[in-house]
């Protein structure tokens, strides 16, 4: 029995793991796993528990339970289990505007999505859709009608600036380039300005976190289909062209419906499903830093 991700926004550190059972005989242990299931700690039993996870680096976890019997009658019931973080939550005012302004603001500080429903019903997560790339496949010829591709190069950056805290010669100042980029599109360069930024390794991290996130283009197409499999907005998909070696995992970002003779459909997808502010999330301190 695996749980979903745990992945805290704002994430600051791991505590602790523990867990409510009854055993009648039967033995129950626990294992953490990252993302991808992979095993970071295995076998924790019930004489470790509560279980000390200050030590994981990773922001997202999964807990698996293993149940297990000699006795096809009874079995060992868990009744509940928690983890517990710290988290960097931001003080947020909203001074003369409007709601969905705040949203937009709010949601670029926290890294998060919103959006309204059909029945306008408001949502406020983490990311939107689900990932069915492994399950939901477009194909030229089969499903999609008309394919047009094209590379957004409007925030390639291939040479990053980060000014942080202090004035004059005491002022935190790193840069970081990449020369592939810049040699294949040209010098693009960028300045990101936090006066919180206090030491040089973490400006240089960010400095890191912006320009590996940005020094390729990002791809989008924009796809007529036959409404043959069903997906949503912020979904992944998978896209499948033969004649262009088009094999590639697109988000969702638009779609538009049409009725007529026959009913057709329009999306817009993009290969990067983050924007800027969902990746700088991803080293502690550097969270708190967007604006």
């Amino acid at each position: 029995m695996v749980s979903t991700l745990i992945q805290p926004i704002n994430f600051v550190g791991w505590l602790q793991l523990d867990a409510n059972f009854q055993l009648h005989g039967q033995t129950i242990t626990f294992d953490i796993l990252d993302q991808n299931n992979n095993v970071l700690v295995s076998g924790i039993n019930p004489n470790q528990l509560p279980y000390d996870l200050s030590n994981l680096t990773e922001t997202a976890i999964k807990v698996r339970v293993n149940l297990s019997t000699n006795d096809p009658n009874v079995s060992p019931e868990l009744l509940d289990w928690t983890v517990t973080f710290h988290a960097d939550y931001v003080d947020f005012t909203v001074d003369n505007e409007y709601c969905f302004d705040a949203l937009k603001r709010l949601s670029e500080v926290l890294g998060c999505e919103w959006w309204v429903d059909g029945e306008g019903k408001l949502y406020f997560k983490q990311s939107r859709g689900n990932d069915f790339s492994n399950i939901v496949c477009l194909q030229v010829g089969k499903d999609l009608l008309i394919v047009d591709r094209n590379l957004e190069i409007s925030k390639l950056t291939n040479k990053v600036k980060v000014i942080g805290a202090g004035e004059g010669s005491d002022r935190v100042e790193v840069e970081e380039q990449d020369l592939d980029s810049i040699h294949q599109y040209g010098l693009r360069e960028s300045v990101y300005v936090d006066k919180e930024i206090d030491g040089e390794d973490l400006a240089r991290a960010l400095a890191q976190k912006l320009l590996n996130l940005h020094k390729n283009p990002e791809e989008r197409i924009s796809v007529r289909y036959l409404p043959n499999q069903n997906f949503d907005v912020g979904d992944k998909i998978t896209v499948v062209d033969s004649h262009t070696n088009l094999d590639t995992s697109f988000r969702v970002k638009k779609l538009v419906v049409s009725f007529g003779e026959d009913e057709e459909r329009e999306a817009e997808l993009a290969t990067k499903s983050y924007e800027l502010f969902d990746e700088l999330l991803k080293t502690k301190r550097l969270e708190r830093w967007l604006k």
